[in-house]
C-alpha cells in the first residue's frame, strides 16, 4: 500500500522595511519612474520606497499570525526616531541609492530585528554574517544596464537631495508574484506609556 505523501504547507515571500511615506515618498517614486523612462530600468518600481531592515525570506502562510504576534511586540518596544538622507550612492555596476545617514536608534533596530529573526522566527540567513547594514533607498537597480549605470551615475553622482523625517513604524511586505505590497505596519511605541 502506498502511503500519502503530506503536503507542505503554502510559503511567500516577505521582507521588512521603513516604508518612506508623504512628500519625500512620492519624490523617490518619481524618481525611480525618471529611471524607469530614462533608462529603462524599472524593477526599483516592484516596491514602494523603503529602507530594508530585513531581506526577503519565505513564511508559511498557516504560521503568519505568529509572524505578525512577534513583529508587533517588537515594535512596540521601539520608540520613534529622526532620519535623514543625504546625496545618491551606488553599488557598482548596477545599482543607484539614496544615501540614508547612520545613526544609532536606526542601527540598533536592524540589529535587534535580525536578532528576532533568527531567535524567535528562526529566520537564518547567513549573508548578514558578510555583509554590515548600509541603510539606503534604491531607486534603480537589477534590470539597469551597465551602460545605462555609467550614464546615470554620471547625471546622479553629486546631485543634492536631503530630508529628515521621523522613523514612527515598519512593515511587512508581501510579494504578490510581481510587485511588493504592504502586508501590515507595526507603530513603534509612542512612549507615554
Amino acid at each position: 500500500m502506498l502511503q500519502k505523501q503530506k503536503k507542505k504547507p503554502k510559503e511567500e515571500l516577505y521582507f521588512i522595511a521603513i516604508i518612506i511615506e508623504g512628500t519625500f515618498g512620492e519624490e523617490v517614486t518619481q524618481i525611480k519612474q525618471q529611471f524607469g523612462l530614462k533608462y529603462n530600468s524599472k524593477h526599483a518600481l516592484r516596491s514602494p520606497p523603503h529602507i530594508t531592515l530585513h531581506m526577503p525570506f519565505k513564511w508559511r502562510i498557516d504560521r503568519v499570525d505568529i509572524l505578525s504576534d512577534i513583529l508587533s511586540v517588537f515594535a512596540k518596544s521601539k520608540k520613534p526616531f529622526e532620519m535623514r538622507v543625504d546625496g545618491f550612492g551606488s553599488f557598482p555596476p548596477r545599482v543607484i541609492y539614496i544615501g540614508v545617514e547612520q545613526s544609532d536608534p536606526l542601527n540598533l533596530l536592524q540589529l535587534d530585528l535580525i536578532k528576532v529573526a533568527r531567535y524567535r522566527l528562526k529566520l537564518v540567513n547567513n549573508n548578514y554574517k558578510d555583509k554590515a547594514f548600509h541603510p539606503h533607498i534604491t531607486v534603480a537597480f537589477r534590470d539597469l544596464s551597465k551602460k545605462a549605470y555609467r550614464s546615470s551615475w554620471e547625471e546622479f553622482n553629486g546631485k543634492e537631495i536631503n530630508y529628515r523625517f521621523r522613523a514612527e513604524r515598519f512593515s511587512l511586505l508581501k510579494h504578490n508574484g510581481k510587485s511588493w505590497d504592504v502586508y501590515e505596519t507595526f507603530e513603534f511605541s509612542s512612549g507615554n506609556s
